[in-house]
């Protein structure tokens, strides 16, 4: 085991020695790693777009709950010109 790891690493040297393969290894690995940066600037690029995507949804959403819990509310109170109209023409009728 130790001879075959031995002859690897002899022929893995003696071909980085040489100059042509020595720029084809650089080239592979750089587009190795150019390839993985790309692909994790990628992925951080989509995960900003979908916190950003979230974020804009949840603003939307509670904006709406917002507005909606708002106008029940508006809803439910008594009006003090209805209930002045009302006990007017209740004052109104009795009289008559």
């Amino acid at each position: 085991m130790k001879n075959g790891l031995r002859l690897i690493a002899g022929w893995a040297a003696s071909m980085i020695r040489t100059a042509r393969v020595r720029r084809s290894l650089v080239a592979v690995l750089a587009a190795v790693l150019l390839l993985r940066s790309h692909v994790v600037r990628e992925l951080v690029a989509a995960e900003f777009l979908f916190a950003l995507a979230f974020v804009v949804v949840l603003a939307a959403a509670g904006a709406a709950y917002l507005i909606g819990s708002v106008g029940l509310s508006w809803l439910e109170q008594p009006r003090r010109n209805l209930e002045k109209s009302h006990a007017l023409l209740n004052e109104g009728r009795m009289e008559s």
